[in-house]
């Protein structure tokens, strides 16, 4: 209000002065011509001149003959440069300008959406699947840039100018259907006792630190999450797996199929070969269906694919298939199991690692803490050198990075990738930008936080969303694998004649019809009437194939 007052008396001077200066300049006018240059002009003649001379247009009809006309027709030039291009333009024009742009909204109209509190990578895979979904929702932000950036996103969002109740008000916060937390601890517990008073719908807070979570839930949250303790699970479940024999994790699919991704054991007799002569599908049943090398993934890939030491294996199959796979990923050449000899390493100690830590120690691993504070078993910095070597890294198995800054772990996964070139380096990703730096620094395993907050918030904001859409799950950031029931454009066709693949980038990895399933699917099967088909793909891919397809 302050900078709009500013601009309006700035505004107001301007015109005052302009005014002034063209009367004295016409009156100027008017005496010279007829003092010194003998000529006779009325007042209209008088403005005319001044006006279309101070904005350097000049009047040619009208001209002076003398000098003192002419250091007149300069001065009167000037005072207009002057005038309007060093003091209209910078004055008047700039502050409006600025003051156009500085303005963000801070009202909607939103109704039955979910109303977001705050802003960053955490929410991220939530917002993009609320809008794969078509569930309105809308992002209450404190910082005025950020607002400007999801606007350039075209985001529905609103800047918090007020005080917290009507910020809540201007976000329709009576009619939300969900509310989501996600500041910081503290602030979440104000807004959360603000919000019950205003609201009946759920109240789901992150937290950072689950010590605060009782807080958070008397200020009056339904529902209370922690990323960083999910992705320690998820993380302490993929390490534990080569000594435990149990899969991190399988997602089911239609059917009894389920999806899951299995590591390869350096000593594994998978590695180096190529799938053709792995045979895993005629050993256990299970069909790889995509192979992660780091941060890139290979659709279907070819027979002669070579699986390494690095490899992630994207397996398709039964619980059962799956189980024998994974067993078969643990065996060398002449079917001994690969010993697991040394000790794991974690690097960090907040929530994350001590999920991680308590994993581990159910499952009777040894480990040892490494954190820059009095708690750990070795006291110091993941990122020293020496630290590491006090650790022991040479001799480790396995090093899990769940440090809070990802440049941290970048740094870390590069030295201890540098002194042990074989131990299995999991690591935690802050940011999802920061997955593929992770994985060209060395690690084998990378677990984006934002995709663990994301799917969780997806289930608590809306259960019951895959019985009314389409199935989906994710794999990454950005890859998720959908269950599609067809429609008339693709029935009766085959996958070669539709050109899936080539015209949206997605890959057909399985139909089902009837109570068959097809993994890896012939490209020349027609697709059926009533048949679900799974495909794999990126969230554009996905989105092209929906909108070329439906």
């Amino acid at each position: 209000m302050f900078k709009i007052k500013s601009i309006r008396r700035s505004l107001l001077i301007f015109i005052a002065i302009a005014i002034t200066l063209v009367a004295v300049y016409s009156l100027a006018f008017l005496y010279i011509m007829h003092t010194f240059e003998g000529k006779s002009y009325d007042y209209f003649d008088s403005l005319y001149w001044v006006v279309t001379t101070m904005v350097t247009l000049g009047s040619g009809d009208i001209r002076f003959v003398t000098h003192v006309g002419e250091i007149f027709v300069i001065i009167v030039s000037l005072t207009g440069i002057v005038l309007f291009f060093a003091i209209l333009v910078p004055v008047v024009v700039v502050p409006i300008a600025q003051s156009v742009s500085d303005t963000v909204p801070t009202k909607s109209r939103l109704k039955d959406h979910v109303l977001i509190i705050g802003y960053n990578s955490m929410v991220e895979t939530l917002v993009n699947q609320l809008k794969e979904l078509q569930i309105p929702f809308l992002i209450v932000e404190y910082d005025k840039e950020t607002v400007k950036e999801l606007i350039d996103k075209k985001l529905p969002c609103i800047f918090c100018s007020h005080d917290e109740e009507t910020t809540l008000k201007n976000g329709n916060i009576e009619v939300a259907r969900k509310v989501v937390l996600n500041r910081r601890d503290e602030e979440n517990a104000i807004t959360a006792l603000i919000a019950r008073h205003l609201t009946k719908a759920d109240i789901i807070g992150l937290v950072e630190d689950m010590s605060n979570a009782i807080y958070l839930r008397y200020a009056g949250a339904n529902k209370v999450i922690s990323p960083k303790q999910l992705l320690g699970i998820n993380i302490g479940r993929r390490a534990a797996m080569p000594i435990t024999h149990q899969l991190a994790s399988s997602t089911p699919l239609i059917g009894n199929l389920r999806l899951a991704e299995l590591s390869v054991h350096p000593e594994s007799g998978l590695s180096g070969r190529s799938i053709a002569e792995a045979k895993l599908r005629e050993l256990t049943g299970a069909t790889i269906v995509g192979l992660w090398e780091g941060s890139t993934l290979n659709l279907n890939p070819s027979p002669n694919e070579v699986i390494t030491e690095n490899s992630v294996l994207i397996l398709m199959g039964t619980k059962k298939q799956l189980d024998a796979a994974k067993e078969l990923s643990l065996c060398r050449v002449d079917g001994t199991s690969c010993a697991i000899l040394g000790h794991y390493i974690i690097a960090g100690f907040g929530d994350a690692g001590k999920r991680v830590s308590k994993v581990l120690r159910s499952k009777g691993i040894e480990h040892l803490i490494v954190i820059d504070k009095k708690r750990g078993d070795i006291v110091g910095t993941s990122t020293d050198i020496n630290v590491l070597k006090e650790a022991k890294i040479t001799e480790a198995s396995a090093l899990i990075v769940t440090v809070n800054n990802d440049t941290d772990n970048v740094y870390t996964t590069l030295v201890a990738r540098k002194l042990n070139s074989k131990i299995d380096i999991i690591c935690r990703a802050v940011n999802p930008l920061s997955v593929d730096r992770l994985y060209r620094a060395g690690a084998d395993y990378v677990l984006s936080q934002s995709v663990v907050a994301g799917q969780m918030l997806a289930k608590f904001i809306e259960p019951d969303y895959a019985t009314r859409y389409e199935r989906e799950i994710m794999l990454s950031e950005d890859l998720k694998v959908v269950e599609h029931q067809v429609g008339p454009s693709l029935i009766g066709k085959s996958i070669a004649n539709l050109k899936i693949r080539s015209r949206t980038g997605c890959t057909v990895i399985a139909i089902k019809y009837d109570e068959h399933f097809e993994v890896n699917p012939d490209p020349n099967q027609v697709i059926r009437e009533d048949s679900i088909i799974v495909i794999i793909g990126s969230r554009e891919q996905i989105h092209k194939f929906r909108d070329t397809f439906d």
